[in-house]
């Protein structure tokens, strides 16, 4: 069941757990942005929505112009860390029991399992993100803006245009390297684990056509640059999809398409 009747756009992993698909957003700079509308460059990355994840793998291979390499078996299951960030109390009854639901059968299935919290530089790249995000606003929409001020939606003239302007290059050079400092901490991480699991939005695809859910779960990881997958899991109150979200080391994709598989065929 799709989650016809909702708001399921924006991002690429959210709207895809909303509809119970697959979704991947790439590690940072992985595929072209050539063509696109440019919302935040340090942080804006096209992804894709398949039916398979062996199709993600071929998708992957063709828009990188390299050599298609199929999803490999692997050797041995996978070390998964469940990591629900330092946003767990905003998740939603159905999107918790999905992750630890999914957590017990991995363990039961071989893989190694294990509860990890994020550094503490990690956990105060919320609002760093947001400062990226909103910096770039005035000046990606400058030529929208000012030809057609009065047709951006209030939120966009609010939270990018008015925002964006109040930020000072001190504030965004401090973000970019908030940015940098979190990435090295949590890629020390991968030397103990192969994969995260965490949730993909805070549960079901909400109500209405006003907004597109909550991006608290897919912000973190687009800061960190790390590639994402999500996969159908089950049902919430509403009868709609709730996914799932396995997170990489970033660069390492390929090794993420693997773990994903490997997940995906425990899990049937």
């Amino acid at each position: 069941m799709l989650a016809t009747g909702t708001q399921t756009g924006g991002s690429v992993i959210r709207p895809g757990a909303f509809c119970g698909i697959i979704a991947y957003k790439p590690s940072y700079g992985h595929f072209p942005p050539a063509g696109m509308k440019a919302n935040t460059e340090w942080l804006d990355t096209i992804g894709a929505y398949a039916r398979s994840i062996d199709d993600i793998a071929l998708f992957r291979a063709a828009l990188m112009a390299i050599p298609y390499r199929p999803i490999e078996k692997l050797e041995k299951p996978p070390r998964i860390a469940v990591c629900f960030t330092h946003h767990k109390d905003e998740l939603s009854r159905e999107g918790t029991k999905a992750v630890m639901d999914v957590a017990t059968a991995l363990r039961k299935a071989g893989a190694s399992v294990i509860e990890m919290e994020l550094p503490s530089p990690v956990r105060d790249m919320t609002a760093g993100q947001k400062t990226l995000s909103a910096f770039d606003g005035p000046r990606a929409a400058a030529d929208e803006a000012r030809r057609a001020y009065s047709l951006l939606s209030p939120s966009f003239q609010v939270d990018k245009i008015a925002a964006g302007r109040k930020i000072d290059y001190a504030t965004w050079a401090a973000a970019r390297k908030l940015g940098e400092t979190g990435r090295a901490a949590v890629d020390a991480m991968f030397s103990d684990i192969d994969v995260i699991l965490t949730a993909p939005a805070k549960g079901e695809a909400p109500r209405g056509l006003e907004r597109t859910g909550d991006a608290t779960f897919n912000l973190l990881w687009t800061y960190l640059w790390m590639p994402c997958v999500t996969m159908p899991f089950a049902k919430g109150p509403m009868g709609l999809p709730v996914g799932i979200q396995l997170v990489g080391r970033c660069h390492e994709d390929a090794a993420l398409l693997d773990s994903a598989g490997w997940v995906q065929g425990a899990l049937r």
